[in-house]
Protein backbone atom coordinates (compact mmCIF):
# COMPACT_ATOMS: atom_id res chain seq x y z
CA UNK A 1 0.00 0.00 0.00
CA UNK A 2 3.14 2.56 0.30
CA UNK A 3 3.72 2.11 -3.18
CA UNK A 4 0.56 2.93 -4.30
CA UNK A 5 0.49 5.76 -1.74
CA UNK A 6 3.57 7.08 -3.13
CA UNK A 7 3.02 7.12 -6.49
CA UNK A 8 -0.74 8.36 -6.24
CA UNK A 9 -1.74 11.70 -7.94
CA UNK A 10 -4.33 12.06 -5.10
CA UNK A 11 -1.28 12.18 -2.48
CA UNK A 12 -0.13 15.07 -4.31
CA UNK A 13 -2.79 16.76 -6.05
CA UNK A 14 -2.60 20.32 -3.11
CA UNK A 15 0.99 20.08 -2.68
CA UNK A 16 2.05 22.48 -5.82
CA UNK A 17 3.19 26.12 -4.18
CA UNK A 18 0.99 29.06 -4.77
CA UNK A 19 2.43 30.25 -7.78
CA UNK A 20 2.29 27.24 -9.61
CA UNK A 21 -1.46 26.79 -9.67
CA UNK A 22 -2.28 26.28 -13.32
CA UNK A 23 -5.24 24.66 -14.34
CA UNK A 24 -5.21 21.03 -14.95
CA UNK A 25 -7.20 18.79 -17.50
CA UNK A 26 -8.52 15.54 -16.79
CA UNK A 27 -9.39 13.45 -19.38
CA UNK A 28 -11.00 9.92 -18.41
CA UNK A 29 -12.95 7.24 -20.28
CA UNK A 30 -15.85 6.24 -17.77
CA UNK A 31 -15.58 2.87 -19.07
CA UNK A 32 -12.19 2.81 -17.99
CA UNK A 33 -10.97 -0.54 -16.12
CA UNK A 34 -7.55 -0.19 -15.96
CA UNK A 35 -7.54 3.04 -14.07
CA UNK A 36 -11.37 3.59 -12.67
CA UNK A 37 -13.57 6.56 -13.63
CA UNK A 38 -13.96 6.98 -10.05
CA UNK A 39 -10.47 8.08 -9.46
CA UNK A 40 -10.52 10.72 -12.04
CA UNK A 41 -13.80 12.13 -9.71
CA UNK A 42 -11.10 11.70 -6.32
CA UNK A 43 -8.64 13.56 -8.82
CA UNK A 44 -10.52 16.39 -9.80
CA UNK A 45 -12.16 16.72 -5.90
CA UNK A 46 -8.76 16.74 -4.11
CA UNK A 47 -7.70 19.71 -6.43
CA UNK A 48 -10.46 21.53 -5.91
CA UNK A 49 -10.57 20.93 -2.14
CA UNK A 50 -7.30 22.58 -2.05
CA UNK A 51 -7.96 25.61 -4.75
CA UNK A 52 -6.24 24.34 -7.47
CA UNK A 53 -7.97 24.78 -10.75
CA UNK A 54 -9.22 21.27 -12.91
CA UNK A 55 -10.99 20.72 -16.12
CA UNK A 56 -12.90 17.42 -16.25
CA UNK A 57 -13.64 15.91 -19.67
CA UNK A 58 -15.74 12.99 -19.45
CA UNK A 59 -15.78 10.17 -21.99
CA UNK A 60 -18.78 8.52 -21.55
CA UNK A 61 -18.59 4.70 -22.64
CA UNK A 62 -15.74 4.67 -23.33
CA UNK A 63 -12.46 2.92 -21.69
CA UNK A 64 -8.67 3.92 -21.42
CA UNK A 65 -8.32 3.63 -25.46
CA UNK A 66 -10.03 5.67 -27.65
CA UNK A 67 -10.58 4.23 -30.78
CA UNK A 68 -12.76 6.25 -33.04
CA UNK A 69 -10.84 8.87 -34.88
CA UNK A 70 -13.58 11.62 -34.68
CA UNK A 71 -13.29 11.39 -30.38
CA UNK A 72 -9.99 11.44 -30.74
CA UNK A 73 -10.21 14.69 -33.27
CA UNK A 74 -12.32 16.40 -31.04
CA UNK A 75 -10.87 15.44 -28.02
CA UNK A 76 -7.35 16.99 -29.81
CA UNK A 77 -9.39 20.37 -30.24
CA UNK A 78 -10.59 20.44 -26.97
CA UNK A 79 -7.16 19.96 -25.55
CA UNK A 80 -5.91 22.86 -27.86
CA UNK A 81 -8.51 24.78 -26.56
CA UNK A 82 -7.44 24.13 -23.29
CA UNK A 83 -4.07 25.01 -23.90
CA UNK A 84 -4.28 28.08 -25.97
CA UNK A 85 -6.91 29.51 -22.93
CA UNK A 86 -5.18 28.76 -19.81
CA UNK A 87 -1.27 28.26 -20.67
CA UNK A 88 -1.04 30.99 -23.81
CA UNK A 89 1.31 33.69 -22.70
CA UNK A 90 -0.06 37.32 -24.10
CA UNK A 91 2.79 39.06 -25.69
CA UNK A 92 3.15 42.42 -23.61
CA UNK A 93 2.54 45.40 -25.62
CA UNK A 94 5.69 47.50 -26.61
Amino acid sequence: EGSYHASSVLTFAGEAPEADHRPLLIIHGTADDNVYFSHALKLQNALFQSGRPADLLALSGLTHMVPEANVVRRMHQRVMRFFESHLRRTPTPR
